[in-house]
């Protein structure tokens, strides 16, 4: 979305968009993709954006449930994809 005046862009990735450029990566062979920002990426106890990702390059492991009143520092590492399942 853009203002009207042309100087705020505003975007956002769902499931759907991201399952699709994960796909664009594949088809390009590249390297693998590049994440930016997450902390708002938590349904239901998942983060299903990573999980796309996740699926789109055949990892098989979900991010521990987090209750809604998590404290965010033990979940930084997993968010980022840094962390090995548990």
């Amino acid at each position: 979305m853009r203002r009207p005046d042309g100087t705020k862009i505003i975007s956002f990735d769902n499931m759907s968009s991201i399952s699709l450029k994960c796909q664009y990566v594949k088809d390009k062979s590249s390297a693998g993709v590049i994440i930016w920002e997450l902390s708002e990426d938590h349904r239901g106890g998942t983060s299903e954006l990573l999980e796309v990702v996740g699926k789109s390059f055949g990892v098989r492991w979900r991010l521990p449930h987090r209750p809604p009143d998590h404290d965010q520092a033990p979940f930084k590492e997993a968010d980022a994809g840094l962390k090995n399942p548990p």
